[in-house]
């Protein structure tokens, strides 16, 4: 039979051991219920209507999802750039419409894909026979051709890799909005810019552009979409949630609603 004091060293061992556990494992288990949501303008998969309220294909995707499992979302606009330091620093919990890359891998966790994006290649309407050579990306770095880029945009793999490339990133201009691309393009202060399809569409019919610029046949990036989750403010728990509710919701029809509903 153990000593008394013999006693009191098991229990004060058993209490470190169960006080270690819940240390561990209570943050990953126990899940907020509000989470603070970054966004963009960027229709039609975020935007304000004109009646005010934030909303858009990802807005209305990643809220329902959060409120089939009981969690709120609240929504905080920034710059995209912005947006990604925040989720990097945990002064937001979440984005979406993001792509997943090595370098925010390091700083916050990714659902499973949600939707699809792709990027194309908009030049002034007529021009495309001045390109009829241009068959890759990378042939940027031997002609004349100014591209219009978004600060923090991902653009695919092969375009991250070329712009460590003097040659190629001279003729790279970047800049904080799509709008003022378009209107560069328009304006002929550049000769082609780069960006989504759906949401290009959207600003040039809003901008009236639309018949002034025409897609080139190249394919620049098309890829998943996810939602990213700071590292620092959210456990990993919360993203077996979200995938788990995202599901539920494809099941339930309710996925294909809201799709539709905004990609026609």
């Amino acid at each position: 039979m153990k000593s008394f004091k013999q006693q009191i060293q098991y229990f004060s061992i058993i209490l470190f051991v169960f006080s270690l556990l819940l240390f561990i494992y209570l943050p990953s288990a126990i899940a907020k219920t509000s989470y603070s949501m970054g966004w963009e303008p960027w229709s039609p998969y975020q935007y304000k209507n004109t009646q005010g309220k934030i909303t858009g294909l990802d807005i209305e995707l990643v809220t329902e999802i959060m409120k089939n499992v009981k969690f709120s979302v609240t929504y905080k606009e920034r710059p995209w750039k912005r947006l990604l330091y925040e989720v990097e620093k945990g002064k937001t919990d979440l984005i979406g419409g993001a792509s997943k890359t090595p370098e925010r891998k390091v700083y916050a966790h990714f659902t499973a894909p949600y939707r699809t994006e792709s990027v194309v290649l908009y030049i002034r309407k007529g021009e495309a026979n001045n390109y009829k050579s241009f068959k890759k990306l990378g042939q940027l770095s031997n002609i004349k051709f100014k591209v219009g880029v978004v600060n923090g945009y991902y653009y695919g793999k092969n375009y991250a890799k070329l712009i460590k490339n003097s040659k190629f990133k001279a003729n790279v201009k970047p800049t904080r909005a799509d709008e003022l691309n378009i209107k560069k393009l328009v304006g002929g202060r550049l000769d082609g810019f780069l960006m989504d399809p759906v949401a290009a569409t959207a600003k040039l019919k809003k901008l009236k552009f639309l018949s002034k610029v025409e897609i080139h046949p190249i394919l620049i990036y098309s890829d998943n979409i996810y939602v990213m989750f700071s590292k620092k403010s959210t456990s990993l728990n919360i993203v077996k949630i979200f995938n788990k509710s995202l599901k539920d919701l494809k099941k339930r029809g309710k996925y294909d609603q809201i799709i539709r509903k905004y990609i026609k």
